[in-house]
């Protein structure tokens, strides 16, 4: 297939009448149009560029700013590969994700900021791992947590002793994934 840049494709440089072609009735349709299909270009995304900056990979989205290969997304900036995100800002393999700023590999997110592998979580902060947690700060490991703060596991700890607990959890996760790549 022939993929034309969106400018090219949108522009009076092309005649779309190179493409037209008679229509043969001792082939069949299906072999047909598989041959227009083929001859004629299409476009690589769909976007307003006219409203990018410096994000030309972009599907479905508008406006963005330093963006990279995203798909329906909205008023995002700095951000990549990722889906469906929204007023989002350096977020990377995000989806279904609004009102954020710097997360990774969260799924079905609003209003969370320097948070990983987040799943179904609102206003979550510097949390890594949790899944249906609203208003939860330093957070690892939660399930189902309600404005809270320095859990690991679901259990409360003080803040010195979190970042203890912290670093023995990210120590046990480095082994676990060595063991996964053996």
């Amino acid at each position: 297939y022939k993929v034309y840049d969106q400018k090219i494709w949108r522009s009076d440089a092309r005649d779309p009448m190179n493409y037209g072609m008679d229509f043969d009735f001792s082939k069949t349709f299906t072999e047909q149009f598989s041959k227009l299909l083929v001859s004629v270009p299409h476009f690589s995304t769909i976007n307003d560029y006219t409203q990018q900056t410096n994000s030309e990979y972009i599907h479905l989205a508008w406006p963005c700013k330093n963006c990279y290969i995203l798909a329906e997304a909205s008023a995002d900036e700095d951000c990549y590969y990722s889906y469906m995100i929204y007023n989002c800002k350096n977020c990377v393999d995000c989806s279904f994700i609004y009102d954020s700023d710097v997360c990774y590999s969260s799924v079905h997110c609003y209003n969370c900021y320097n948070s990983q592998y987040l799943y179904n979580c609102t206003n979550v902060n510097n949390s890594q791992y949790c899944n249906n947690c609203i208003d939860c700060n330093f957070c690892f490991w939660c399930n189902n947590l309600i404005n809270k703060k320095y859990h690991i596991n679901n259990k409360e700890y003080t803040p010195e002793k979190y970042q203890e607990k912290l670093i023995e959890e990210n120590k046990k996760l480095i082994e676990h994934k060595k063991i996964l790549k053996n």
